[in-house]
Parts: structure tokens; C-alpha cells; sequence
């Protein structure tokens, strides 16, 4: 049973990360190595409107 609390601790952990996206090309010229980091942040709506709301008093 405790493992099973640890996994869904874990999992509640991971669900919070941000997604981290990479892409990597070269130039059109072929002289640069681009490297395009992309990160999304899921954030639930209420938590926002709440966020938001604090900042208007």
C-alpha cells in the first residue's frame, strides 16, 4: 500500500513538470546548429482565476 501512495505522489509530481519540447536543425546556410526549446506549463483554470482575481484587490 505504501508504494502505491508513493507511485501517486510521483505521478501528482510529474503531472506539475512542465513539457519540455526540443528541435534541432541546421541554417539554411548550413553554419549554425539551431536548437528551438519549447516549454508548456499546464496550469488548472481555476488556479488562474484565483492568481488573477488576488492581484485585482
Amino acid at each position: 500500500m505504501a508504494k502505491e501512495q508513493k507511485q501517486t505522489e510521483k505521478n501528482e509530481f510529474e503531472e506539475k513538470q512542465p513539457i519540455l519540447e526540443k528541435k534541432l536543425s541546421m541554417s539554411k546556410d548550413g553554419n549554425w546548429l539551431i536548437l528551438r526549446t519549447i516549454r508548456i506549463d499546464i496550469i488548472h483554470r481555476n488556479y488562474l482565476e484565483k492568481v488573477l482575481n488576488k492581484g485585482e484587490q
